[in-house]
């Protein structure tokens, strides 16, 4: 811990207050040294792993029907697309 020695005027020891300071220096160089590591770190995490994957030989699935949307209004009424339908209809 650094002293602070302040001009002795008498015979009081009360002059010599502790300094409150830290020194930064040391937090600097770990930073330093860290921020390099990641630098240097980090464009090895971006490269993935090679995988192989499975190919097909099978078409792809066309589906030519739109999708069904059933919506339940505030009221709860049934709507398909935007027509109302009764609930016995919907089986």
């Amino acid at each position: 811990m650094a002293m602070s020695f302040g001009e002795r005027g008498g015979d009081d020891d009360d002059d010599a207050l502790p300094m409150a300071d830290m020194n930064v220096t040391p937090l600097v160089d770990v930073m330093l040294v860290l921020l390099i590591v990641f630098m240097v770190a980090a464009p090895m995490m971006t490269v993935g792993v090679p995988v192989n994957l499975p190919r097909t030989s099978a078409a792809r699935a066309a589906s030519s029907n739109p999708p069904l949307i059933l919506t339940v209004g505030p009221d709860n009424k049934l709507y398909i697309g935007k027509e109302e339908v009764a609930e016995d209809a919907l089986t």
